[in-house]
């Protein structure tokens, strides 16, 4: 049986973005916040500094692992603030599957 709270979380994690990690459930390294897509005019990795240590390029997109959706503005904010133009963000957003085998540990 899942606790009360635990289910909430689940629904709100699969429903809305990837709030796992604050959930009671806990989760697996970073992947457990989820991530953010942002691409950008040109090519990303030139944007890698500014985005940030745990960034990833690939094309003109960037992914970045993030722990809550508070995060995004203020990613946003330094990629511009350094100069890169902004086409899209897009969350990364999870299975609610995906989500419950995080939560009971049937991941690595």
């Amino acid at each position: 049986m899942i606790a009360a709270n635990s289910y909430a979380c689940t629904l709100i994690a699969g429903a809305l973005f990837i709030f796992v990690s604050g959930c009671g459930g806990g989760g697996s390294g970073g992947r457990a916040g989820g991530s953010v897509h942002i691409d950008v005019e040109g090519p990303a990795s030139a944007w890698l500094a500014a985005a940030g240590d745990t960034a990833e390029a690939a094309g003109s997109r960037l992914r970045l692992p993030i722990q809550s959706v508070e995060q995004v503005p203020d990613i946003v904010s330094r990629l511009s603030a350094a100069g890169a133009r902004i086409v899209r963000v897009t969350p990364d957003r999870r299975s609610l599957e995906d989500v419950y085998l995080d939560l009971v540990g049937a991941r690595k």
